[in-house]
């Protein structure tokens, strides 16, 4: 059922061709790229330092070259479907309710926050770590409430560190694993976590120094959007980073309220969705098993660890967390709702009113879809800057050429282009 909701929302990103921007570089840099650059990826991007995304789209497009480039989407879109059915199955055994846990996969898998990370190849850096830190959350929320064995620690630290591999926001399970284990007294748990925050920070100093420094960007601030810069280091735009930070935890609690670089921009339909969604979220963590404290604390960590950048592609760590708490909670509205007549007309209220603002927020998020795939296949490849550099000049031809577009040496001047 979530494949083929996901197809009917999210399939026009089949059909999206690497013209430009991320699309055109991405592809442009794994074609070049030696085996030995792939743990340190690109200086030009730091303070990143994604590998695991960018092996997986290397090794594709070794093979796949670009004869097949909506298999890059393809593998996109079954990520997002996979973090839907990890929150689908998570809510299943926390909470118990097929309903409620069909109903938090499908919201899930609607939300609009998700957009880019479909229409972008690299951005399935995102999904990933919400993928593999979903998948940890699990089996360390199935384990044994004593302590883990050996073979499920070391498959929880192996999905956690893929987790961080994939974005730095997927550290947010990690970090959320170590407080939760403090909480319950659980050092077998606090061992999982602290082994895992040691081995990234090592690989990343190793491979890519680090990849700190000072990160410029426009950023919103309230109302306004103006470039700033940032950096955690030295602490260079404290208040930016700051607003940041606060401004991520309320865009993943309540989506509608904010909009990309961080500014307010109130949308009230989807207010009252991310409003439901938040309500049925506390409810869970409130009064649902108290395992759900693990997933609780993501979003907070995921919105500290979004300190440098307002956007909403890097909310989706802590947006899958919620969804999971949203359907606990709709799980014991569902429970409730057998006590008394009285309480059953208003779980049939409710449950009516967030089934119609769904609807439209599947009609809103596929409109969406279908706005971004318009403008990325109406692009330039001959328009990108990325033709500064020799691999980018040759491999935008080379798409150019592939698809039998106009003008495939680049040679008219860029305003005929």
């Amino acid at each position: 059922m979530l494949s083929i909701l996901g197809l009917a929302i999210y399939a026009p990103v089949l059909g999206i061709q690497p013209l430009l921007g991320d699309n055109l570089y991405v592809l442009a840099w794994v074609d070049q790229a030696p085996v030995t650059a792939l743990l340190k990826l690109d200086p030009e991007i730091y303070p990143e330092w994604r590998p695991l995304a960018y092996w997986t789209i290397w090794i594709e497009h070794a093979v796949l070259q670009l004869q097949a480039v909506p298999v890059h989407f393809a593998v996109n879109l079954a990520l997002w479907v996979a973090c839907a059915w990890l929150v689908y199955r998570l809510v299943m055994e926390l909470g118990g309710s097929p309903a409620a846990a069909a109903a938090a996969g499908i919201f899930l898998l609607i939300d609009r926050r998700s957009v880019e990370a479909l229409t972008w190849i690299v951005e399935r850096q995102t999904t990933l770590a919400c993928v593999l830190g979903l998948a940890a959350c699990r089996i360390v929320l199935r384990a044994p409430a004593v302590a883990l064995t050996r073979r499920q620690s070391g498959l929880a630290a192996v999905l956690l560190l893929g987790s961080a591999l994939g974005k730095e926001y997927g550290l947010a399970f990690t970090i959320a694993l170590f407080c939760y284990a403090w909480m319950q007294r659980r050092r077998d748990l606090m061992q999982v976590g602290a082994t895992v925050a040691v081995v990234y920070a090592g690989l990343r100093l190793a491979a890519a120094g680090g990849a700190t420094g000072l990160y410029c960007e426009d950023m919103g601030y309230f109302r306004e959007v103006s470039p700033a810069c940032v950096d955690l280091l030295t602490g260079q735009g404290l208040t930016q980073l700051g607003y940041n930070a606060a401004a991520n935890a309320v865009g993943i609690a309540v989506q509608g309220l904010l909009a990309d670089p961080g500014v307010i921009h109130v949308e009230p339909l989807r207010l009252a969705f991310g409003l439901a969604g938040f309500s049925l979220a506390v409810a869970g963590v409130v009064f649902g098993d108290r395992r759900l404290l693990l997933l609780a604390l993501v979003p907070l960590f995921n919105a500290m660890l979004g300190a440098m950048l307002y956007r909403d592609r890097n909310q989706l760590v802590g947006v899958c967390a919620t969804a999971v708490a949203g359907g606990i909670g709709l799980s014991l509205l569902h429970a409730s709702a057998r006590a008394s007549t009285a309480r059953r007309w208003f779980a049939g209220a409710a449950v009516a009113l967030l089934i119609a603002l769904a609807a439209r927020h599947v009609v809103t998020t596929r409109t969406r879809v279908i706005h971004e795939v318009e403008v990325l296949q109406t692009q330039e490849p001959c328009e990108s800057e990325l033709r500064q550099y020799d691999y980018g000049d040759r491999f935008a031809k080379r798409v150019k050429n592939t698809l039998g577009m106009d003008d495939p040496n680049c040679l008219a001047p860029p305003e005929a282009n």
